[in-house]
């Protein structure tokens, strides 16, 4: 389910409905894909997660604006598809699922919201077993770059009628358009929640003294800041916050040509690495692509520093 505060200049428009999800295109000044989907866990989900990225690539270059929302059912840990990025996340498993799904979307560009979006800076559990109790993040809410300056809030809300807790994700009334400046987005430390002995102890003894001055907390708002700080502060004291790395998204030049170079590149990319880096053919088809990307981002930007300089302000 998906709504929207002020009126749009036009009725959202289905693209495509499969047995697992769903493609709408939202009409506003600067296009939006969004994508609902429902990965079963079964033999068979790493393949239908790679079916649902290769429909994304399809409709990518159409659009300047990508989300996803769903339940993958992968645990993905504190990875980013980002290499650079940093996330919190209370489910620290990575599994197979979890890998292929960061693989997919990293080719694609995409990032997550969960534990990195205003809303979860923690990374709050999306499922719980009700048979043995236990707790998982297989729940997800991916964007393109340039579509994360515009996400207000992620969050995780309580729902005692299923085993899954439905996840919101909210944007600015107008989605902003693709970035004509560099956007830096501060960087995001790294708690790193320690599970061996004896740190574990020492952590949680640092834990449960800090929130021992707080408790009972008047409301769950304060409750959940003193949570947060008692972890944040720690995780100093034991030496267990790493500094994040700031983030820049595409510049004003970086237009649907680049992007759709881009994807070709990617695609090239996947196939080789489908091959196992064996197939001379698919080597050449990946330097090609390489090499076409780079050049036209060369091109792209010197023209706009050209037209720059011939109309200064």
């Amino acid at each position: 389910m998906f709504g929207w505060e002020k009126n749009l200049p036009q009725q959202p428009e289905l693209l495509l409905s499969t047995v697992n999800s769903v493609f709408i295109k939202v009409p506003s000044t600067h296009s939006t894909l969004l994508i609902f989907t429902y990965i079963p866990p079964n033999s068979i989900t790493q393949s239908l997660t790679k079916e649902l990225f290769h429909k994304v690539s399809t409709f990518a270059p159409s659009f300047s604006h990508i989300i996803i929302l769903g339940d993958f059912n992968a645990r993905t840990g504190d990875s980013d598809p980002d290499p650079l990025a940093s996330r919190q996340n209370m489910d620290t498993k990575l599994n197979a699922n979890g890998k292929a799904l960061l693989s997919l979307a990293a080719e694609e560009g995409l990032t997550i919201c969960n534990g990195k979006a205003p809303g979860d800076p923690l990374g709050q559990f999306t499922f719980i077993n009700s048979a043995n109790g236990g707790q998982s993040v297989v729940d997800y809410a991916f964007v393109s770059p340039d579509t994360l300056p515009s996400v207000t809030s992620f969050r995780v809300l309580q729902w005692p009628h299923s085993d899954h807790f439905p996840i919101m994700l909210s944007l600015h009334s107008s989605i902003a358009p693709p970035s004509r400046t560099p956007h830096h987005v501060p960087a995001r430390d790294k708690l790193i929640i320690p599970v061996a002995e004896p740190l574990r102890h020492k952590y949680q003894k640092l834990v449960t003294s800090s929130l021992t001055a707080s408790f009972p907390p008047t409301n769950v708002d304060i409750g959940f800041e003193a949570l947060h700080s008692a972890i944040t502060t720690s995780c100093e004291k034991l030496c267990l916050r790493k500094k994040g790395r700031p983030r820049t998204y595409s510049p004003r030049w970086f237009d649907n040509e680049c992007k759709t170079a881009k994807w070709k590149m990617n695609n090239s990319l996947r196939k080789l690495r489908g091959s196992q880096f064996c197939n001379q053919v698919l080597v050449e088809q990946f330097l090609e692509a390489k090499r076409s990307f780079q050049l036209l981002k060369k091109r792209k930007k010197a023209e706009f520093h050209a037209l720059i300089s011939s109309h200064p302000i």
